[in-house]
Parts: C-alpha cells; structure tokens; sequence
C-alpha cells in the first residue's frame, strides 16, 4: 500500500504481509502489525496519539515524525530500516525514550524535550553532527 492510517480507537490489526511504500499515519489508536508490516525505503511513520505493536520487517530505510502530547516511544523504533527521528511535539511535552536504541541517521528536536531516563540513544559514529536541536 501506498499510505495507511489508522485513526480509530478499536485499532487495526494485520492479518497478512503489508508493505508501507509512502506514509503510515498513527493518529489514533493501536496498530497491531506482529511480523506482518515492512516500511519500504523512502516511506515516513508519523505518530500522533496512536501507537503500534510489532517490529516493523525488513530493511527499508524509513523515517519518523512524532507530533501531539506526551507519549512513550515503541516498537516504532525497532526496525532496521530506521533512519531519522524528527520531534514535534505541542510545545512542553516530552517523548520518552521506551528502550535503548540506535539511530543511524538524524535526530531534528524541533518543539517538545526528549527524555532518555536509564536508557541509551546510540548514534552511527558518535557523530554530534547527527543531532539538530
């Protein structure tokens, strides 16, 4: 598919292998993906209020945007492909790092703090560069 959003509060879950090629959209509540959902390279998560269980397979590079209020992050940040973290968050409110992870592209803290607690944010050749604040 090309764009998937999930913006209900009973969530979706995947019964079958879903490729995401553009832009999945986490407005509203949970989508349950189990091993079932890939990113393709050059496709985007946006998390607002909704949330995702299950590691995103496969190794196409994609990127994340959090937006809205306080929330945790989650398996959202487990994939291979993973690349950059863009925080945009309403203004005062934090995104809590939910488990040490590795980031091989850039972190944009844009509006909202960061909160990393007893957990570890591991950059691709310790590089400050790969951090815009």
């Amino acid at each position: 598919v090309n764009n998937l959003s999930i913006n209900g509060i009973g969530g979706v879950i995947l019964g079958s292998n879903t490729a995401v090629s553009g832009t999945l959209n986490l407005t509203l509540g949970t989508l349950t993906g189990g091993s079932n959902l890939s990113m393709q390279s050059t496709s985007a998560i946006f998390r607002s209020e909704g949330n995702m269980s299950g590691i995103p397979q496969g190794a196409g590079i994609y990127n994340i945007t959090y937006t809205g209020n306080n929330k945790t992050s989650g398996t959202e940040l487990s994939g291979a492909g993973l690349n950059n973290v863009t925080i945009n968050l309403t203004a005062g409110q934090t995104l809590t790092l939910g488990q040490s992870r590795a980031l091989s592209g850039t972190l944009a803290l844009n509006t909202g703090t960061l909160a990393i607690g007893a957990n570890t944010l591991t950059f691709s050749g310790n590089s400050p560069s790969n951090i815009a604040i």
